[in-house]
């Protein structure tokens, strides 16, 4: 009973998690694709170092800092549930979810790099643009869904890592999800 009141708030905080890394990742990693060797190019391969050298819970911190102690904008601890109302529930998983999904989305950015700059190498892109199609189209219909074949691929196993980073986050900002009932015992 106690692991099943427990589990929606991991899963919605990784959930969340996994919307934020997807916002900020499919962006950049196409952008840097795109712009090879370029300043876009250098400033998110920077951010991807960053967000992967940056323990989840040291950003954490950072975020309740800035954003609950200094500002007041959001609510540093607890979780309130869904029935209480959409943004109770969204303002006590925001500070969290940028804490888990920021690490994650450097990982999946650079995947998304590395595989768009192969895609856009092959036969069909020339094709498709000695057909006369438009830079976004080709970039949107054509190389991107062919892009993220490998990146949807080992997303599945990433997501073990995200919902792993949100037990440590969990006790960060008192969330008594999976992380905080296993590691205080049940």
């Amino acid at each position: 009973d106690i692991l099943m009141a427990a589990l929606p708030k991991t899963l919605s905080l990784a959930l969340l998690s996994f919307v934020i890394a997807l916002i900020i990742a499919v962006p950049a990693g196409i952008i840097s694709a795109t712009r090879k060797n370029s300043a876009a190019d250098n400033a998110v391969s920077l951010f991807a170092f960053l967000g992967l050298s940056m323990p989840d819970f040291w950003l954490a911190i950072l975020l309740i800092i800035v954003f609950a102690a200094n500002l007041q904008w959001l609510p540093a601890i607890g979780y309130a549930p869904l029935s209480d109302g959409f943004w109770p529930w969204l303002s006590h998983l925001i500070l969290p979810s940028i804490a888990i999904g920021t690490g994650f989305s450097a990982i999946i950015a650079r995947m998304i790099r590395s595989s768009m700059l192969e895609v856009l190498q092959a036969d069909y892109m020339r094709t498709a643009a000695s057909k006369g199609l438009t830079t976004r189209v080709q970039l949107l219909r054509h190389a991107l869904p062919n892009a993220l074949i490998p990146v949807i691929t080992v997303i599945g196993i990433a997501f073990a890592l995200l919902i792993s980073g949100a037990v440590v986050v969990e006790n960060v900002f008192s969330i008594k999800g999976l992380g905080r009932v296993l590691i205080q015992g049940i």
